[in-house]
């Protein structure tokens, strides 16, 4: 279904699709495994564990672009907005992720990814008409509808 809409994309950038796959496969993987071991530990541990396990990974990513130099030298605790809002992005963060695990623990994997799927449905709706930058086509249109009329019944035939 994402292939009609992604047919009519005249801007093929290959290394976007690339982290694209790689962002919905890495997803799926770590919500399979929250869901693995819901019945061990909680949501909140889980996290825990989780923020732990990815933290070298993200520091050697941090460290190889050179975005942990940049962060380091231009973070602006002088500026009072700044910190208001670098607090408020970090706590809403938390509080997402919280959540996310909190939905694969109390349901399942597959909720989770089709509750996401729908919400990036209406991110990607609401930045079409609002930021432009995404080509407006029968193929475009296509896509989205077809996808969020079957996606829904076939992932709830599948839980059954």
């Amino acid at each position: 279904m994402k292939r009609i809409a992604g047919f009519g994309d005249l801007a093929f950038d290959p290394h976007a699709y690339f982290f694209g796959f790689a962002s919905v496969l890495s997803q799926a993987m770590y919500l399979l495994l929250v869901q693995k071991h819901a019945d061990d530990i909680g949501a909140a541990e889980s996290l825990h564990l989780n923020s732990y396990n990815t933290l070298p990974m993200l520091l050697v990513c941090s460290v190889g672009s050179g975005e942990l130099r940049s962060a380091l030298h231009d973070f602006a605790l002088s500026d009072l907005g700044f910190v208001v809002t670098f607090t408020v992005v970090t706590v809403f963060g938390c509080l997402l992720n919280y959540l996310l695990f909190l939905c694969t623990t109390y349901n399942s994997a597959l909720t989770t990814s089709i509750t996401g799927t729908l919400k990036t449905i209406i991110q990607t709706v609401i930045g079409m008409f609002t930021f432009g930058g995404i080509s407006i086509n029968i193929f475009t249109i296509l896509g989205i509808l077809i996808f969020e009329q079957f996606l829904p019944r076939d992932a709830m035939h599948a839980r059954y």
